[in-house]
């Protein structure tokens, strides 16, 4: 693309990999500081470049030279992924009065984002009347909040950032 440039494509809409910042519409986040990283190990400047949910419409217009955040279980792709760099499984969040590890027997009410993994997850491992729908991971936290849940499963990445975002330290 650009000689000394390395032109790193993320979504900015998938907090925390890739977001931009109120003030300054800046795009910040794990896929960024890893794009940061990638250009000082190249010995190159990084130019990050928002593609949304077209990570291969920008590759194959060479908009950017590689995209970050990119699902590798994503089959609908026609371009090589790498091994994932980040890490992630579902992780169980409580309040801090919250210090008994959930059974099955206890019948734990989660609360969860409807259809993702994580609600999938908690019907296979504590049946059906455990989980506490909810349409997004901000709800699942205030369900917590409010104590309709005594637990929230998310992605342990994602729900670390919403639970700090959401002041649920």
């Amino acid at each position: 693309g650009q000689p000394g440039t390395l032109r790193v494509g993320v979504n900015s809409a998938s907090a925390p990999l890739a977001g931009q910042t109120a003030s300054s519409a800046r795009i910040v986040g794990i896929d960024v500081d890893v794009a940061a990283y990638l250009a000082d190990q190249l010995g190159c400047k990084v130019e990050i470049v928002d593609v949304g949910t077209e990570p291969e419409k920008a590759l194959k217009n060479k908009t950017v030279d590689i995209v970050l955040g990119v699902d590798a279980s994503d089959t609908d792709t026609n371009f090589w992924k790498s091994e994932t760099y980040l890490d992630t499984s579902v992780a169980l969040f409580g309040t801090a009065n919250e210090s008994a590890i959930p059974t099955t027997d206890s019948k734990p009410k989660i609360a969860a984002q409807a259809s993702s993994k994580s609600s999938w997850r908690v019907t296979n491992l504590f049946g059906e009347d455990s989980l506490v729908v909810q349409g997004d991971l901000k709800s699942a936290f205030d369900a917590l909040s409010s104590g309709s849940a005594r637990y929230v499963a998310a992605d342990a990445v994602i729900g670390t950032y919403v639970a700090f975002s959401n002041g649920d330290n």
